[in-house]
């Protein structure tokens, strides 16, 4: 079983709804799941703290945002806009008061931003099913001394098979459990 604790990182998933894409973006220059997988393995089996933010920043470096002047479809543009508006987990506070507190995204140094975004403009439609999708999700969202991380379907793949479901499913121990923790911790 895996522990997922390495020293004092700690990855923060924005995934309400990842669902992966196959098409490769035109801004990475990523390695394959297989490489990805192989670099974060042997970081974590060396305990090297120094190879884990060398995997992490190459992660960064190899897959930067979309700039937002950059994307010609006008709703994609629009989404990606709202999104750098709203997208405040260092000040949650700004939107309201949060049950679990407005720190609690405090000692965070990496942010990841899920790779899909749905959105729906039917306000009215009784239907809680998407319409539709940006595929490719990559904001230019920044914070200071913080990373953020886009994740893509190889990042998936590696961090997936990383974890080899080594994690309790969502809401063990009560429905308010925020989101997968390895079992181990």
């Amino acid at each position: 079983m895996k522990k997922v604790s390495i020293g004092y990182l700690v990855l923060i998933l924005f995934w309400t709804s990842c669902e992966n894409t196959d098409q490769p973006s035109e801004f990475s220059n990523e390695n394959t799941s297989e490489e990805i997988y192989y670099d974060l393995m042997e970081a974590y089996n060396a305990q090297d703290h120094e190879k884990l933010i060398a995997f992490l920043d190459s992660w960064e470096q190899n897959n930067p945002c979309h700039p937002v002047d950059k994307i010609l479809d006008e709703t994609n543009r629009d989404i990606y806009e709202i999104f750098i508006i709203l997208f405040t987990p260092f000040d949650i506070g700004r939107l309201g008061e949060h049950e679990w507190g407005s720190e609690m995204y405090k000692g965070i140094d990496y942010v990841i931003v899920q790779n899909k975004i749905f959105y729906d403009f039917a306000f009215d439609a009784e239907s809680s099913e998407r319409s539709d999708s940006v595929a490719d999700f990559r904001p230019p969202v920044s914070f200071p001394v913080k990373t953020v991380l886009f994740l893509t379907e190889n990042y998936h793949r590696a961090l997936t098979d990383f974890l080899q479901n080594d994690f309790n499913p969502l809401g063990t121990g009560g429905i308010m459990n925020p989101g997968p923790l390895p079992k181990s911790l």
